[in-house]
């Protein structure tokens, strides 16, 4: 019945896995979930878990890497946005604060310069020029720029 107990939540783990990659801390709160829910031992969790970072199922700095092109790709968010939600997926700070440090603070301003420009686009009221800054620095801020970017971004805009 043991053999039989890990099989089952080992494969529950590996359709999780198939669907997208995920963390270690996202496959041990599903997992810790789902074997409470069955019945299960909890500490079949920290077995799982061995099984699969062994044959390399679970990898956090892969998963920090697809994590990131994803949300770089999917939609336009600074590198501040990003690494809050890795670390909510429980990425230790080093994997990511490498991975940061591959992208440039060029390629971060030109990112921050979309986001203006297609607010500009759209925002079609005549408002000061200094409410407009003012509107931009805080759509900024939420997207996850820094104030730096945000401050030459706005200036090499308007």
């Amino acid at each position: 019945m043991p053999q039989e107990e890990f099989l089952k939540a080992k494969n529950y783990a590996l359709r999780l896995i198939a669907i997208r990659p995920r963390s270690e801390k996202e496959i041990k709160q599903k997992l810790s979930y789902y074997l409470h829910k069955k019945y299960l031992p909890e500490n079949l969790a920290g077995q799982i878990i061995a099984h699969l970072k062994e044959f390399n199922f679970i990898n956090d700095l892969e998963f920090t890497k697809w994590w990131f092109d994803q949300r770089r790709s999917a939609s336009i968010r600074g590198n501040k946005i990003i690494e809050y939600e890795l670390k909510l997926k429980g990425i230790s700070p080093d994997i990511i604060k490498e991975l940061l440090a591959t992208f440039s603070e060029e390629e971060e301003l030109e990112k921050a310069k979309k986001v203006i420009a297609k607010f500009l686009r759209i925002k079609s009221a005549k408002v000061s020029n200094q409410i407009l800054k003012m509107k931009l620095e805080n759509l900024l801020f939420r997207r996850g720029f820094t104030s730096s970017i945000i401050k030459k971004a706005i200036d090499d805009c308007l």
